[in-house]
């Protein structure tokens, strides 16, 4: 009868211990599930590195990136974008303990997603685009180019963020700010001349 009133003493201590785990994962009333994928550009310019995000969920998890490919992670997750020699990649037999290596080029802070939002906030998804501007030593530098928010149908709740972005991220700004300048110049002189 004892070792029986243990055992359960034991279960529901555990229950107890894991319930604000389960919770965790609920959205609260009011919200609703929000999708955040993030895009890394500029790994193309570091043939010479293979580039890694990691952990992907609690447990670990390891995704190798590709020029512009989208990648998810779990809520709680704190991944890195991590670089790794082409050469050490090939040879590593458990990716993830080689990533583990504090050597590698990694960006210094993690990165973090939007998992829900309020009922009121149309967003559904979320399209976050990244570049590589360079690596210093151990650090990968990042700079966001644009976050596009989407609404249940995939229409963009940020329109000029998302044309802006999509914009500066093919180049097209160095070309089109003398076009700009000029089409300036020339509102002027005609405001001049009236």
């Amino acid at each position: 009868m004892r070792q029986h009133s243990a055992a359960t003493l034991a279960l529901a201590a555990i229950l107890a211990l894991a319930a604000p785990l389960a919770q965790a994962d609920i959205i609260p009333d009011g919200y609703h599930g929000v999708s955040h994928d993030f895009v890394i550009e500029g790994i193309d310019q570091f043939p010479g590195l293979t580039f890694y995000v990691h952990p992907l969920w609690m447990g670990g998890g390891v995704e190798q990136l590709s020029e512009g490919e989208a990648f998810s992670f779990y809520k709680f997750a704190s991944p890195h974008l991590i670089a790794v020699p082409a050469s050490a990649a090939i040879q590593a037999t458990d990716i993830g303990a080689l990533l583990e290596d504090p050597a590698l080029p990694r960006t210094e802070r993690p990165f973090t997603c939007v998992s829900s939002a309020p009922d009121s906030d149309p967003t559904r998804r979320i399209v976050s685009t990244f570049r590589v501007t360079g690596i210093e030593g151990q650090v990968i530098h990042l700079q966001q180019v644009f976050e596009v928010r989407l609404d249940s149908s995939g229409r963009p709740l940020n329109t000029q963020a998302a044309t802006l972005g999509a914009f500066m991220s093919h180049g097209a700004v160095p070309l089109a700010l003398p076009a700009l300048a000029l089409l300036g110049l020339a509102a002027l002189r005609r405001r001049r001349e009236s």
